[in-house]
């Protein structure tokens, strides 16, 4: 008869689970026996514990990676010291200098590119003039004032319309 586990209990072991899980390098299985789960069981439940608690898995792999931080620095601190191959020590220095916020910039060539690129000047002609038959100029302008019943007037406050 499977053990039944209270809210607190079932929150500690999948704690447990998800510190197994990123440890033992995503054995589900594994993970789940180190919890107490039995032989007979444990990839079935491993699994579906991995499928539950993913967000928490993902959570902790990045804390684990961050923790893993100051070791990769003193590695890469010590290829760029000590390496045998030039090439290592040189990598190891443009990583050190990358990660300081040094990296060199990337050139970039960029184009624009539109549809009236390859038009000609009579094309684009005929393009603007389709556009001010279908969408005139001040019609804007007269539905803003019709609708916020404004009218336009000149300097001696004469209406136009």
């Amino acid at each position: 008869m499977a053990n039944i586990l209270n809210i607190e209990e079932r929150h500690e072991r999948d704690e447990e689970f998800v510190r197994y899980f990123v440890q033992l390098g995503g054995n589900a299985t594994e993970a789940a026996r180190k919890i107490g789960i039995t032989e007979a069981s444990a990839s079935t439940t491993g699994h579906r514990m991995k499928e539950r608690l993913w967000d928490e898995i993902q959570d902790e792999i990045k804390y684990s990676i961050k923790t893993h931080v100051p070791m990769a620095l003193h590695g890469l601190v010590k290829l760029a010291d000590s390496a045998d191959s030039e090439t290592v020590r040189l990598n190891a220095l443009k990583d050190l200098l990358d990660r300081g916020g040094l990296k060199p910039t990337e050139k970039q060539e960029i184009h624009q590119v539109n549809e009236y690129a390859e038009m000609t000047a009579e094309q684009i002609n005929d393009e603007l003039q389709h556009m001010h038959d279908v969408h005139p100029p001040l019609d804007w302008l007269e539905r803003y004032l019709t609708e916020n019943n404004l009218k336009l007037v000149d300097d001696d406050g004469k209406s136009h319309h």
